[in-house]
């Protein structure tokens, strides 16, 4: 197995400690999947942990689409962060799904936290983060052996 946390900007030096299994494996095959067909989107540092996970997504305008208009009516809803990550989950869950023989069964909760990252300051603190958050997963509140 591949053992991950971050990928992408991180340093090669980087170590974590959560080994992916088959589900996680499908997360992040899918969510790298995502990042090479929407050519809207690119994938920067990412963490899946074994309850949730963390990635950083830069949202660009592709080439071929000319610019936005101003006004709601003329935004183009099909390319925003949530309609990204409504196409990952659903993408990941049907693939997980199949596996475990659950068809239509939840796997993520309904909705998500974002953040505009407006420096690079904070983008380099936001990075760092992802990048050692498998190593506090011992210690984490959401870990059910701490409960």
């Amino acid at each position: 197995g591949q053992t991950v946390g971050a990928a992408g900007w991180p340093p090669s030096d980087n170590t974590n400690i959560i080994q992916l299994n088959e589900f996680g494996k499908i997360i992040e095959q899918e969510l790298i999947k995502s990042g090479q067909i929407r050519d809207e989107i690119k994938l920067d540092t990412y963490a899946i942990m074994p309850n949730h996970m963390h990635c950083i997504i830069h949202l660009q305008r592709a080439a071929s689409r000319p610019p936005l208009q101003t006004g709601l009516d003329n935004v183009n809803h099909n390319h925003t962060i949530s309609s990204f990550v409504s196409g990952f989950k659903s993408s990941a869950t049907k693939r997980i799904n199949i596996v475990r023989e659950t068809p239509g069964k939840l796997v993520w909760q309904r909705s998500f936290y974002d953040h505009i990252i407006r420096s690079d300051r904070s983008l380099n603190a936001i990075r760092e983060y992802i990048i050692h958050n498998p190593e506090q997963w011992e210690t984490d509140i959401e870990n059910l052996i701490n409960l």
